[in-house]
């Protein structure tokens, strides 16, 4: 089965990255990511949090802060968490 996700929007905030306490790096970041222009003519956006986890959470951070601080584009595994309340 395959499991990928293709993301490209904007930033919609710098992304936050940390350390866990065993040293694991985590980059939290929210995406805008544009829908077709809607019946009223306004275009819509859906906003995507993302984390990624240890050398990918470096190179995220480092990419998107550098390299283009306004668009991203992301191609990565796609997990879901539910929460039962």
């Amino acid at each position: 089965m395959i499991n990928r996700v293709v993301l490209v929007g904007r930033l919609t905030r710098d992304p936050e990255l940390r350390k866990t306490q065993s040293g694991t790096s985590v980059c939290s970041f929210t995406m805008a990511v544009g829908r077709r222009v809607s019946t009223q003519g306004q275009p819509d956006a859906d906003f995507i949090n993302c984390v990624a986890w240890n050398k990918t959470a470096d190179l995220f951070k480092l990419v998107l802060m550098t390299i283009n601080k306004d668009k991203g584009y992301m191609l990565q595994r796609l997990s879901q968490k539910v929460f039962n309340s």
